[in-house]
């Protein structure tokens, strides 16, 4: 089993986040808050979408947002935890979105990192933040191989070239 600190919203509520703890065991995902069980889902009946504001999921009719302590590994557990049950369709099981749409997913979140960068209103921490798990999110989806090669390339670059380059500083000949 692995369990995952957390915070719990709903979109579109003004409530502030409620700290959870998500388990992940036995094709199960789990949420709890304290002693109180939130509730239990099987992971094959569920619709993930990591975002630049946590990870998406669609259960019940409704849609929760779960900003994940470590997005790298929840990541990367949801895929291992589909992989007995399908080699392929593990992108689409965590996203809930086509390639296509993924592809679009991930451009979009790289325009709001560089959107980020340029505001002066967004803390330099805070846009770096964003950009990190933008990399982090890239490179998991193609470790787990729901990436091809040349599309993780072309995403990579695109959001490294966002990265200014520093002006160079003459050293004084002496």
């Amino acid at each position: 089993m692995s369990s995952f600190d957390a915070r719990l919203r709903v979109p579109g509520h003004n409530k502030l986040p409620v700290n959870v703890v998500v388990d992940i065991a036995d094709e199960v995902l789990s949420v709890s808050t304290g002693e109180r069980k939130v509730g239990d889902w099987p992971l094959g009946t569920l619709q993930f979408s990591a975002r630049t504001d946590g990870f998406h999921v669609k259960l019940d009719e409704q849609e929760i947002v779960l900003s994940v302590d470590d997005s790298a590994r929840f990541a990367l557990e949801l895929g291992t935890a589909g992989l007995h049950r399908t080699r392929t369709g593990i992108s689409r099981r965590l996203s809930g979105i086509t390639p296509d749409e993924q592809f679009e997913d991930l451009k979009r979140r790289i325009d709001e990192v560089a959107d980020a960068i340029e505001d002066d209103a967004v803390s330099p921490e805070r846009a770096f933040g964003q950009w990190l798990r933008l990399l982090k999110d890239i490179n998991v989806h193609h470790g787990q191989g729901s990436m091809p090669t040349p599309l993780f390339y072309r995403l990579n670059t695109r959001l490294l070239d966002l990265i200014p380059v520093p002006p160079r500083v003459r050293q004084p000949v002496g």
